[in-house]
């Protein structure tokens, strides 16, 4: 009995200290999780499913890596259409290399009226003007396309070979990254940062340790970044899309390499075509199909009668169905709010605790 009294004793006066310390701090130690959740689609189902977040996610920062011309700007331009449509919301773009013209955002659908384009004349005055934007809570996304268009001010000052600023531009990150999360924290706006990658030049023996390639712009950005996705073109058959003779699109891998908000790791795989961005009607039919919502048979593609009501209406072959999809734009939305039930049952039932999942169900999860 009396090491229980000890214990309680014990107890009541830690919380007693931590209610002293919550008064010292005025209200800080006890208060509770603040922040908003949720995000915005990132207009391709399969990513949107890969990132466990559902898309983008609000109050954080995330980057977009992978080699030229795998379509990482389009992903974001995607993202900022689609925040458009369904959320009513602006973006703004941070156009540092200066290569993206109104014309080809129309092109992706998006109102070059909803987004804002500044023009910063350096690193420093980017990323202030960066933070000052995220703090107006206005915004579904500000982008900066790229990193390696921040250029810093002592740089664009110097003259080419200049080598004691080599550093500058990580500097310079380091610093603003530390405000910028903080300002994200509370705001329902997502940062995205498009960087290029760079080989490793290895050791003095032509070894490469690790991955053989590296990000521009330091590591602060790696640490800050909620989520990585590295991008990459598939090859192989069937990879690059062809219309009389014109590549019009290529297959894209997105891998998830950092998530601190779900499971990394995760990939997805996706068609993008260069003028219409993503079909998501044919992402949809083969999700719906892997988790039995659609029935495939032979070439037959059938909708179950709780999709449409009635009996069961049967496509004869894929395109049949994407065409349909494309119409009733109300039965496509309802198939993705029925998968989306499904991804997140299940990722309820595996994050209850870790006592309690098994190495099945995580393996589920990530398959789906």
């Amino acid at each position: 009995m009396k090491d229980k009294d000890k214990d309680k004793e014990k107890k009541e006066q830690g919380v007693l200290t931590i209610a002293q310390l919550d008064k010292k701090y005025e209200g800080k130690i006890l208060n509770p999780l603040e922040g908003v959740s949720g995000s915005y689609s990132t207009g391709i189902i399969e990513l949107d499913l890969a990132l466990g977040t559902l898309g983008w996610p609000f109050g954080h920062l995330v980057e977009i890596f992978g080699e030229p011309s795998t379509g990482k700007s389009l992903i974001a331009l995607i993202a900022i259409g689609i925040a458009q449509k369904l959320y009513g919301k602006k973006s703004a773009y941070l156009d540092l290399e200066y290569c993206t013209p109104p014309e080809w955002m129309e092109l992706h659908g998006i109102d070059v009226s909803g987004i804002y384009r500044p023009s910063p004349d350096n690193a420093e005055e980017s990323l202030n003007m960066l933070i000052d934007l995220v703090k107006t809570n206005t915004l579904a996304y500000v982008v900066v396309d790229s990193v390696v268009g921040l250029v810093p001010e002592a740089e664009l000052a110097g003259e080419v070979g200049d080598s004691h600023r080599l550093a500058g531009l990580a500097a310079i990150l380091t610093e603003s990254l530390k405000k910028l999360t903080k300002a994200l924290y509370k705001t329902s706006t997502c940062v995205i940062f498009i960087n290029q990658v760079r080989d490793k030049f290895g050791d003095g023996n032509g070894m490469v340790w690790g991955s053989p390639i590296e990000t521009p712009g330091g590591k602060a950005l790696k640490f800050y970044a909620a989520q990585r996705i590295q991008v990459r073109k598939k090859s192989g058959e069937g990879c690059a899309f062809k219309s009389s003779g014109e590549l019009i699109g290529h297959r894209l891998s997105a891998t998830v390499v950092k998530n601190k908000l779900a499971p990394p790791q995760r990939s997805a795989e996706f068609d993008l075509y260069y003028t219409k961005g993503v079909d998501n009607s044919d992402q949809l039919i083969s999700l719906a199909v892997k988790h039995d919502i659609i029935v495939q048979g032979g070439g037959y593609y059938t909708l179950q009668p709780f999709l449409y009501g009635g009996d069961p209406i049967k496509f004869l072959g894929r395109e049949k169905l994407r065409e349909f999809l494309g119409k009733e734009m109300f039965l496509h939305r309802y198939l993705w709010e029925v998968i989306v039930n499904q991804f997140e049952e299940r990722r309820q039932n595996v994050s209850t605790s870790n006592e309690n999942v098994s190495e099945g169900d995580q393996l589920r999860l990530s398959e789906f």
